[in-house]
């Protein structure tokens, strides 16, 4: 932190903001190869390899991996801001990490095709940057998104209703 927070502020970038970009970088480095600490504990407990371990948590964890970067662009998120402005990116940040983990994860309700889970990714980032107009359009590729997913989508049956008595 001595020797990046000052390249930091060089850039522009306020002391809180990065800070805490430094310290949410730090405690993420715990799911992170090769230091990776949390994994090394869950390979032992799960009996399996950590660097396997720990492929797959970066890969859960990728949304996670966005925020500090949010708090650099958008430091309402950090409680800065009128409350309009906090409470919209907030919402506007949490609907992007919803999105971006649905698009990792593939899943929605049913395996979504790659087609989908790339608007949806597009959308994530779209939200999490910001603005009114970045989110209109998320919206409307979330919407797309899941009109795609629905038409796509194989029948199912209904089952049948059981009879009085069963």
């Amino acid at each position: 932190a001595v020797l990046i927070s000052p390249v930091m502020r060089s850039l522009g970038i306020e002391d809180l903001q990065g800070h805490l970009f430094l310290l949410y970088f730090a405690v993420m480095s715990a799911l992170t190869p090769p230091v990776a600490v949390a994994a090394y504990a869950a390979s032992a407990i799960a009996d399996e390899n950590p660097l396997k371990i720990a492929a797959q948590s970066v890969k859960i964890a990728i949304g996670a991996f966005l925020i500090p970067f949010c708090f650099v662009y958008n430091p309402a998120l950090l409680l800065q801001g009128s409350p309009w402005e906090i409470v919209y990116t907030t919402v506007s940040a949490i609907a992007g990490l919803v999105m971006v983990a649905i698009a990792v994860e593939g899943y929605w309700k049913r395996a979504l095709p790659g087609l989908v889970r790339l608007a949806f990714l597009a959308a994530g980032l779209l939200f999490l940057a910001g603005g009114y107009l970045m989110a209109g359009v998320a919206l409307a590729l979330v919407a797309g998104g899941a009109a795609f997913a629905r038409a796509t989508a194989p029948a199912v049956a209904a089952a049948p209703k059981p009879k009085a008595g069963e």
